[in-house]
């Protein structure tokens, strides 16, 4: 992970106590979820995923300003549902049954996750059904190579996240068939806003919680996907568990490898 840039203040302090405060939350929750998998990783490395719910530490300590930055990831979350209201789009953000976001599990709860939202146009003079929701930030960099790539291209693990959240909405929550999802983007740096429709595909639905099992419940990590190379290819260079899987362990035949369910591009 690139280093952020050093900045000169006269009250660090502040920024300490700001850091303290969302460490401490940040532990606070894996300690909570310490045996489950996040479902939105779903299309990670599931050598990787293996790892975080069998508790294998991180090579390294995240840098606290990374924290500064998912929370203003949070907040464009309910910012753009507010937009999208105002546009005319019925958004549904919290699950009327509990009052919090909807939720999503499979693996008998060992896994789960929780939706940004669903949406409808309620402009429309017969309602549509209901898609899912998924918003997120990039930098500007990172959104100029979604306009040229577009969102499937851009970020897989992001896809994957869409299509597990889409399969499973759909046959847990009570809002019929989830067939597509409304994917928006807004660049940090000067407020676009980039939306992508994305169609559910069965198959890939079935492949990932195929990953999100072999996760879960397999009792040996899962052999490393054709993608990965070497250490520090392309697929694993940027790996949080890096030194791990690339330790003394590298040489050992595991059983219940799943190479060809794995995906095959840079997406580590």
């Amino acid at each position: 992970m690139a280093e952020l840039p050093r900045l000169r203040r006269t009250a660090p302090h502040v920024e300490r106590r700001i850091h303290h405060a969302l460490e401490q939350s940040r532990e606070a929750i894996r300690r909570s979820k310490s045996d489950r998998l996040a479902l939105s990783r779903a299309g990670d490395c599931v050598r990787n995923l293996w790892a975080s719910v069998h508790e294998v530490p991180e090579d390294k300590e995240i840098d606290p300003r990374m924290l500064v930055l998912f929370e203003h990831g949070n907040a464009s979350e309910s910012h753009l549902t507010a937009l999208l209201r105002r546009a005319g789009f019925e958004v549904l953000d919290r699950d009327p049954k509990t009052g919090e976001q909807f939720r999503v599990v499979d693996c008998d709860e060992r896994a789960s996750g929780r939706l940004d939202g669903l949406i409808r146009d309620a402009t429309k003079s017969i309602p549509e059904t209901w898609r899912l929701l998924e918003i997120k930030s990039a930098n500007e960099r990172q959104f100029e190579v979604l306009l040229e790539s577009g969102f499937e291209a851009w970020n897989p693990v992001y896809v994957a996240q869409v299509q597990v959240y889409m399969g499973l909405a759909s046959r847990q929550l009570d809002y019929g068939p989830i067939t597509d999802s409304l994917c928006v983007v807004e660049c940090k740096n000067d407020s676009r806003i980039y939306t992508e429709k994305i169609r559910f595909d069965p198959e890939e639905f079935e492949r990932l919680r195929a990953q999100v099992r072999l996760a879960v419940d397999g009792e040996v990590p899962p052999a490393r996907p054709a993608a990965a190379s070497s250490q520090y290819c392309g697929f694993c260079k940027w790996c949080v568990r890096n030194e791990w899987c690339w330790g003394p362990t590298a040489d050992v035949k595991f059983a219940g490898a799943f190479d060809t369910a794995l995906p095959t591009g840079d997406a580590a």
